[in-house]
């Protein structure tokens, strides 16, 4: 029924000259309730338990809540851009990021919990360069040594490349041309 091919769900409309199945790129089930959607995985089941445990003791200790997920902003924005499955980048900046938040939550924790506090510390230019600055440090080591240790890897090749040379130079002295294989056609022993 190539007439019907162009209607959707009883809607007369005009008939496509490829049947809808046959249109590169279409999905039939697109247009139906769930379509699209992917799969749940178990690190997103995971992600929902955590956060349903979690939201009840956010609200218990608001005040270090606030300063925490205040201060960890730099972490959340390294986890949203970092397209990567492994995740690397939130990983570094994260873990220094929060050594940067907890001068702060140990201020927070012993001069009184309230959420007053809490803003001031978040506010305090002192804190606020810690909590930036070791994510800005996270940051430079997520950039900087993959290529530093690329580079040591290469000066080590190299090194291990000119040693074997070296050595294989030493064995072609000691025993002749013949050790390294390569054999002229007319100087072969039949």
């Amino acid at each position: 029924m190539a007439g019907r091919s162009g209607t959707r769900g009883g809607q007369q409309g005009r008939a496509l000259p490829v049947p809808l199945d046959q249109v590169p790129g279409f999905d039939g089930a697109k247009g139906r309730p769930g379509a699209g959607k992917r799969p749940a995985n178990k690190a997103d089941k995971a992600a929902l338990v955590i956060t349903v445990c979690l939201a009840p003791v956010a609200l218990f200790v608001l005040p270090t809540s606030i300063l925490f997920i205040g201060g960890m902003i730099p972490t959340i924005v390294a986890f949203v851009i970092d397209r990567s499955q492994e995740k690397y980048t939130p990983m570094i900046v994260g873990s220094l990021n929060f050594c940067g938040v907890m001068p702060a939550g140990f201020d927070l924790w012993q001069g009184g919990s309230s959420i007053d506090r809490a803003l001031g510390l978040l506010g305090d230019p002192f804190h606020l360069a810690m909590m930036l600055g070791s994510a800005g440090v996270g940051w430079l080591i997520y950039m900087f040594v993959p290529a530093m240790v690329a580079s040591i890897m290469v000066w080590r090749n190299e090194q291990d490349i000119a040693r074997w040379r070296s050595r294989q130079e030493a064995l072609v002295t000691e025993w002749g041309p013949d050790v390294t294989g390569d054999i002229e056609e007319g100087a072969r022993l039949d």
